[in-house]
């Protein structure tokens, strides 16, 4: 990735430098030999009569001033600025937090892999001084977000740019928040060893500045200003010195947790998202230094998978530490959910340090280490209380103005758990603080310690919870307080119930110092001899806890006006119900679904911090129902009916649903349910839904139809005696949509029929083979041919490719027989397009170019074997993501998809990135109105072979600048061009969302696609657009959202 450097003045400095030196050199060597070359008669020139002597005086005053200048300026250069570049180049490569402040003193713990496309994603954004904002790139607790600042510190110095980082941690006081001034500081103290002399720091970073070489790296966001007591209008202080940094064009990227704040930040949102499998597996072969990785690698995906931590770079270091210390073997089963496996690798990580296996380099007993640990964990459960990953040594032990709030409790306990330090001596706490900076825990600081990882503090603080829990006020101080709780104590919270009373069993004061009475002492031998054991009542108490913990969560989030925050205690409440026996599942889901209507937003980019809580809200519920499916049925003899998984509850959440995104990935939580699911939903998948409004019922339409297909592939044949066979259920639901589009030609019919082709490539989507698979082919071909609509055509023919793949990623293409011919195959396909059961024949199939690409491109995917880099598995959600996949087959053989969810468009080729982005614009103008009807008429006008010209010849009558207020004088078709069949344009103006949202990254990059040389492709065969004209509409289409004095 070249960066667009500002050579031209250096070189013009250094030119200049260059002729006044070779000039005095010149007239030295001239004064020597006391002699002029003929050809060069200076002397005579200028001592001639008036006016020549004069003017060649005015000629040499003004040019040697300039000259002696540029002399000094590239002495300068030379001598101060080169040197200090290279040493900083050096140094910054070996100590990476000389660069980043906030990174890791473990160099290899701050490796990552896969996120290299993301990396160069914002290279391309920063290089462009002329266009580039500041990039916000956002992530929960644990997902490498520091990690991806060190690997785009690493691109940056690869690409000769000096990267300047700031720790906005450390900034309390609201007048120094300016992200340049911050930079410029951190800058002169790091070169400061250096310099020669004061003010050359500053001449330094201006050459660098005009050379547009410097890029401002900000981590912790979401902790800036915590010390200064949460100044009410901290949220636009933050806005301003973002707004700072866009008036001054600094190259900026700030790193930050999910925040408030950043709804209105203006700046370019870049979602971290969760690492794809493959990407974790590669992350901890990277690390690997064994020779017999190999033989453990079922062991390690098996891991990887089960416990869902693709999402939590540090749970794959914990992986990857102890698989060099041979202890993987002694973690956990792999089928008791994620939160029970994370909680045993953290259990074996906490003994692999303590025993000296991890960070063996560090000379230091066990009892030691023990202490140390202990000492950091009891830090942590203050921090947890106060939503704080910075936690101050006075917070525990004492001092003025110390809320106690279970603070005595932690600290009794300290006590007891400690062997050889005393949590009484400031000299010992310090000590083991110190001790856990070296054992890369936390970074010490003057008053305290600040965790590295939000991971590290939830489990240690949660190792004090059975202590905390004893004192009311610690949750209440934890929930009301400090915006809380936070996501570590809620990850506390939930790594707590997984820990089947191994925190009870750590309590030091379960012995009463109390003297017991005679009667007291004979009923507690007569518990211990005859009722259950120490261990059954450790469980059973943590238990308890757990399910009281439970419904606290459930009615805080139903108490507070933070959705987002509702959302994720919902999401913890479920895990934690999990864990505990599903006791409050049916409760739980009763909630959840009477409060769904009121987590609705608009839809905008600025709620995608509330579209991704209740994103991962649906993963955490079909969690949920999946292991309550999966749990061995006991007969209890009790009256109560044992819970059973919610999936219909699931199902009419979505009638109040307003954003596509949790839309679809409820369907497929709800299609890898399989019979259960079928069975919850059974009388609501034939029947018209049942919903308060018409948008409801719509929305509870589509989701019918997306799940007709991939309910029936999840369904299994085995069924209880007694029960209907409850795939042969779903076939024939499944059979009875696609018998319906074969006989409904209603304008109606292209709506369900979209939805009903995007459920054949969900389904086609899962790297699951069971018997019944040929009959989802079968169905797949059927319903190509009755669909009349060209998006339908495109869609099944993506679903039909990914069902043609074999199961071996790396098996090559055979030489003859059925597979051989991909190409044959897929001109089969196209050919019976639409054309019914008589198909093919000629004439028939479809001839709609982009249909026709999509089939190249799926010709391609079966001849590589890489579908990720040819297909994608839903429009609206690729363009949110940018992505990451895995080029090598052994890891990719262990992927459950073809195309994951963590699919982005950035790991598409260019040719079918920009197929993608025609295809959505094309969406926009057709599929868009107020109701199915609406849609139904759009859809019709654009169900033609032929693309409209507002594609392929002049892209103005798309109007992408149209404004509210300018729409209400223009109808459908307003814009287009005389003779245009279509009268789709224009899009939808500007401060309404576009039905199929284009994150503004993903227009960017098209602007690059086009590129500038005649030589580049960089045009599809449909566009006959100007390259400039195609530049200027992917630039509007990227600033639709901005304010025009941005532009």
């Amino acid at each position: 990735m070249s960066w667009r450097h500002h050579r031209g003045l250096r070189w013009g400095i250094v030119a200049t430098a260059a002729a006044l030196v070779v000039w005095t050199v010149f007239s030295l060597v001239l004064t020597v030999l006391n002699s002029e070359p003929g050809f060069l008669r200076m002397s005579k020139w200028c001592a001639g009569d008036q006016p020549r002597s004069y003017y060649c005086g005015q000629v040499e005053g003004f040019v040697k001033g300039p000259l002696i200048l540029a002399l000094g300026l590239a002495v300068f250069l030379f001598w101060r600025y080169v040197p200090v570049r290279r040493w900083y180049d050096r140094h910054a490569l070996r100590n990476l937090r000389m660069v980043l402040p906030t990174a890791e003193y473990d160099s290899r713990a701050s490796r990552v892999v896969g996120r290299d496309e993301l990396c160069e994603l914002m290279v391309q954004r920063l290089r462009d001084e002329q266009r580039r904002r500041p990039l916000l790139l956002v992530g929960g607790i644990g997902t490498g977000k520091t990690a991806t600042l060190v690997r785009l510190a690493e691109m940056l110095l690869a690409s000769d740019v000096v990267p300047v980082g700031i720790d906005l941690r450390t900034v309390t006081d609201p007048a120094k928040l300016n992200f340049h001034q911050l930079a410029l500081e951190q800058f002169q103290t790091t070169i400061d060893s250096q310099l020669h002399a004061a003010g050359e720091a500053d001449k330094v970073w201006r050459r660098l500045w005009l050379e547009n070489r410097i890029v401002v790296l900000a981590d912790g966001l979401e902790e800036v200003l915590a010390d200064s007591g949460q100044p009410a209008d901290r949220d636009s202080m933050l806005r301003e010195a973002v707004r700072g940094a866009v008036r001054e064009r600094l190259p900026l990227v700030i790193a930050s947790r999910p925040d408030d704040p950043l709804r209105g930040l203006d700046a370019l949102l870049l979602q971290l998202e969760p690492l794809s499998t493959g990407a974790a597996l590669e992350y901890v072969q990277a690390r690997s230094h064994r020779s017999d990785a190999g033989q453990q690698w079922d062991r390690i995906t098996e891991l990887v998978k089960a416990a869902d931590v693709a999402d939590s770079p540090f749970y794959l270091r914990v992986i990857s530490q102890l698989h060099e210390v041979d202890r993987l073997e002694r973690v956990g089963p792999t089928d008791q959910g994620r939160s029970a496996l994370r909680w045993w690798l953290l259990e074996e990580w906490w003994a692999a340090i303590v025993a000296g296996d991890l960070y063996e380099d560090y000379g230091m007993p066990q009892t030691e280490r023990a202490d140390a640990m202990e000492v950091l964990s009891a830090l942590a459960c203050i921090g947890l209380r106060d939503n704080r990953l910075s936690v101050r040594t006075t917070d525990l032990v004492s001092g003025d103005g110390v809320k106690d709030a279970g603070r005595r409790w932690i600290l009794a306990e300290l006590r007891a758990r400690l062997h050889k330090l005393s949590a009484d001596n400031p000299q010992d706490l310090g000590l083991a603080e110190t001790s856990g900076e070296e054992l890369n825990l936390v970074v010490k600081r003057q008053d305290g310690v600040r965790f590295q990882s939000g991971v590290v503090q939830a489990y240690l603080g949660s190792r004090y919870l059975t202590a905390a829990l004893r004192d009311n006020g610690f949750l209440q101080q934890a929930f009301t307080e400090n915006h809380g709780p936070g996501r570590e104590l809620l990850a506390a919270l939930t790594l707590y119930t997984r820990s089947a009373g191994a925190f009870e069993r750590l309590d030091g004061r379960r012995t009463s110092p109390v003297a017991q009475g005679t009667l007291l002492r004979l009923r507690n031998a007569l518990r211990l001899t005859v009722g259950p054991s120490a261990s059954a009542r450790d469980t059973r108490t943590t238990r308890d806890r757990s399910i009281a913990l439970v419904h606290r969560l459930c009615a805080a989030a139903t108490g507070t006006r933070n959705r987002t925050r509702a959302l994720e205690l919902f999401a913890a409440a479920l895990e934690m119900d999990a864990a505990s026996g599903h006791s409050a599942h049916q409760k739980l889901a009763d909630a959840i679904l009477g409060a769904w209507p009121n987590y609705q937003g608009d839809g905008s980019v600025t709620d995608r911090p509330l579209e991704d809580a209740k994103v991962a809200l649906v993963h955490r519920y079909g969690d949920a129902a999946r292991q309550l499916r999966d749990r061995p049925s006991a007969s209890t003899g009790s009256w109560k009916r044992p819970p059973t998984p919610q999936y219909r509850q699931l199902f009419q959440m979505m009638a109040h649903e307003t954003s596509y995104l949790p839309r679809l990935t409820a369907a497929r939580q709800i299609a890898s349910g399989g019979s259960a699911a079928v069975r919850a939903l059974r009388n609501l998948l034939d029947q018209p839904p049942e919903a308060a409004d018409t948008q409801g019922r719509e929305r509870l339409e589509e989701l019918r139809t997306w799940l007709a297909a991939p309910l029936f592939l999840f369904a299994d044949a085995a069924h209880a005696p007694g029960e209907p066979d409850w795939q042969g259920v779903a076939r024939d639901t499944l059979r009875r949509w696609v018998d319906r589009l074969a006989s409904d030609f209603r304008e109606g019919a292209r709506v369900y029929e979209i939805t009903l082709a995007q459920g054949f490539r969900m389904a086609a989507n899962c790297r699951t083979y069971p018997a019944h698979r040929s009959v989802l082919i079968e169905e797949a071909e059927k319903a190509l041919r009755h669909s009349r609509f060209w998006y339908s055509h495109l869609v099944l023919i993506q679903a039909l490719t990914l069902l043609a793949l074999p199961r071996d990623p790396s098996e090559a293409l055979r030489e003859r027989g059925h597979g051989s011919d991909p190409r044959g195959l897929v001109g089969f396909w196209t050919s019976i397009a639409g054309g019914g059961l008589r198909a093919p024949q000629p004439g028939s199939g479809t001839a709609h170019p982009l249909v026709l690409e999509v089939a190249d491109l799926c010709v391609e995917a079966l001849i590589d074997r890489h579908p990720e880099r040819h297909c994608w598995l839903d429009e609206r959600e690729i363009v949110s993501r940018i992505g990451s996949v895995s080029p090598q087959p052994g890891v990719r053989r262990h992927q459950a998809s073809w195309l994951p969810p963590w699919h982005g468009w950035a790991v598409l080729e260019p040719r079918a990135q920009r197929l993608l982005a025609d295809v959505m614009l094309l969406l926009n103008l057709a599929d868009r109105g107020r109701d199915n009807d609406q849609r139904a008429r759009r859809l019709t006008r654009a169900s033609r072979a032929e693309l409209p010209p507002c594609l392929t010849i002049d892209r103005t009558a798309l109007r992408v600048n149209l404004s509210r207020r300018q729409a209400h004088d223009v109808q459908p078709g307003a814009t287009c061009i005389d003779d245009c069949p279509f009268r789709l344009c224009p899009l939808p103006p500007k401060g309404d969302e576009l039905p199929y949202q284009m994150d503004e990254a993903f227009c960017a990059h098209q602007i690059d696609l086009v590129g500038r040389s005649l030589r580049s492709p960089g045009r599809a065969d449909w566009q006959a657009v100007n390259r400039q004209d195609l530049r200027t509409f992917w630039r509007e289409m990227s600033e639709r959202m901005a304010p025009a004095w941005r532009k």
